[in-house]
C-alpha cells in the first residue's frame, strides 16, 4: 500500500484495538466515542515513537552512498527524517481532532498540544541520534529494536487505562519517559490539565536533542569510516 498505509495505519490499528478490547474493558455504547478517542490518541503516539526511532536510527546508514560522494552537513539526514516523521504524525493528530469534535463536549489547548508534540519530536530525534552511533558499533541492536518498540504498545496505556496496573507494576512503569509524553498529549484535550508537564517534557526533549546531536557529531569520523 506504500505511502497510503502510513496515513491509514493509525485508523486501522485503532479500529482493530477498539473492536477487540472495548468489550473486555466493559465500555458502554455511551462511552464508546470517548474510548475510541483514547485508543486513537495512544496509537498515534506509539506509532510516532516507533517510526521516529527506527527511521532516525537508520538514517545515516541509509544515506551512506550520499555521504561518500557529496559533502553534506552530517546532521542533514537525521533531521530530514525527523521532519518527515513529524509530518506523518500531524496526520494522526488531525484524525484525533476530527474524532474529538464528534463528541458532545470537547476541548483542545493548542499551546499545550504544540509543546507536547514538539517535546516528543525533539526527544525522539535526540534518542535516535544516540542510536545511530550504537547501531553502527553494535549492528545487532537493529534486530531487537523493533521488538522492543512493539512491546511498548502493550506496556504503555495505549488501549487500556493506567488504573488496571497493579501497584508493584506501576512502580516500575512510571520510570518509562514515554508514559509522560502520552499523558501530556492526552492532557492537551482536557480542561482540567496543567501545562507544567508539557513544559518539562519540552525542556527535556530540547536537552536530549542537543546532546544527541553533539554525540553524533563527535562520532562523525568513526561513523564515516565504518559505513
Amino acid at each position: 500500500m506504500g505511502s497510503s498505509w502510513i496515513f491509514l495505519s493509525p485508523l486501522l490499528t485503532s479500529l482493530v484495538m477498539i473492536t477487540a478490547f472495548y468489550g473486555i474493558f466493559g465500555i458502554s455504547e455511551e462511552s464508546l466515542l470517548s474510548y475510541s478517542f483514547y485508543v486513537l490518541s495512544g496509537v498515534t503516539i506509539i506509532q510516532f515513537i516507533n517510526s521516529m526511532l527506527i527511521n532516525v536510527s537508520a538514517s545515516v546508514l541509509n544515506a551512506k552512498g550520499i555521504y561518500s560522494k557529496i559533502k553534506v552537513p552530517f546532521l542533514t539526514f537525521p533531521i530530514a527524517v525527523s521532519l518527515v516523521q513529524l509530518v506523518y504524525f500531524t496526520v494522526g493528530i488531525l484524525y484525533c481532532l476530527i474524532l474529538l469534535i464528534l463528541q458532545p463536549k470537547w476541548y483542545v489547548n493548542p499551546f499545550h498540544l504544540t509543546l507536547s508534540v514538539l517535546g516528543l519530536a525533539l526527544f525522539l530525534a535526540g534518542v535516535g541520534m544516540f542510536l545511530i552511533v550504537f547501531l553502527i558499533r553494535f549492528p545487532d541492536i537493529g534486530t531487537f529494536l523493533p521488538i522492543v518498540l512493539q512491546a511498548l504498545t502493550y506496556i504503555l496505556p495505549v488501549f487500556y487505562p493506567e488504573s488496571i496496573w497493579p501497584p508493584e507494576v506501576k512502580q516500575v512503569l512510571i520510570w518509562n519517559p514515554f508514559l509522560y509524553f502520552i499523558r501530556a498529549f492526552r492532557d492537551s484535550f482536557s480542561q482540567t490539565s496543567s501545562i507544567d508537564l508539557a513544559l518539562v517534557l519540552f525542556a527535556s526533549g530540547l536537552v536530549t536533542s542537543v546532546f544527541g546531536s553533539l554525540f553524533l557529531i563527535r562520532n562523525r569520523r568513526s561513523i564515516l569510516k565504518s559505513i
